[in-house]
């Protein structure tokens, strides 16, 4: 009789064990669906010492990863002939009159010459822009939605005051060109983690 007291006792608490384990297991599971899209939890191990983990989602890294390509300063090219002079397309004919004056984790600042009758060339713009104008001048900007329309785009005449600063808005595939007399001059800061909140480029129409 006391042998089978012993053995019920027994098999009730390793019942209540496995019950209060059950809803261990349970609780963990609601707690995963409370967790952000970004995070997933996998349990390594058993029993009372079971180890969480949390990492990233694959997805959301992708995304960041995608974005942080996609986010980038305008493509440059160096000129051969003046190591420290750069141009916004490689073409023999584009305008190789640039120069990096800084660029750090938060922004770029290029200044840029186009003297009359050069041209900047087609290029592309990821992020917003503000240009400050260093000189008069006049420049013809041709703006397109994608390649496709670059050989067709219609061009928009712009005006450069001395002082005068302007804001753009990313994406913008453009080329300009100078229609003036003189060159034209100006410094153009690119923003690389600030969010994008100028209004839409004047070159847009």
């Amino acid at each position: 009789m006391l042998a089978y007291s012993l053995n019920d006792l027994k098999s009730s608490v390793l019942g209540r064990l496995a019950l209060m384990f059950s809803l261990f297991l349970t609780f963990l599971a609601c707690s995963c669906l409370l967790l952000s899209e970004s995070q997933r939890i996998y349990l390594a191990g058993w029993g009372f010492r079971a180890k969480i983990r949390v990492v990233a989602d694959p997805l959301m890294t992708a995304s960041i990863e995608d974005q942080s390509q996609q986010n980038k300063f305008t493509s440059l090219f160096v000129d051969k002939a003046h190591p420290s002079m750069y141009a916004l397309n490689p073409a023999e004919d584009c305008a190789k009159h640039i120069e990096i004056v800084e660029q750090n984790d938060l922004a770029r600042v290029i200044k840029y010459v186009l003297k009359p009758g050069e041209k900047t060339g087609w290029h592309f713009h990821d992020l917003g822009f503000l240009t400050i104008q260093l000189s008069e001048g006049t420049l013809m900007n041709y703006v397109a939605k994608d390649h496709s329309e670059m050989a067709t785009a219609t061009g928009r005449e712009t005006h450069f005051k001395p002082g005068a600063a302007v804001s753009h808005k990313a994406p913008l595939l453009h080329n300009a060109v100078n229609t003036g007399d003189c060159d034209v001059i100006a410094y153009e800061i690119e923003f690389l983690r600030a969010p994008a909140t100028a209004r839409m480029s004047e070159f847009d129409h």
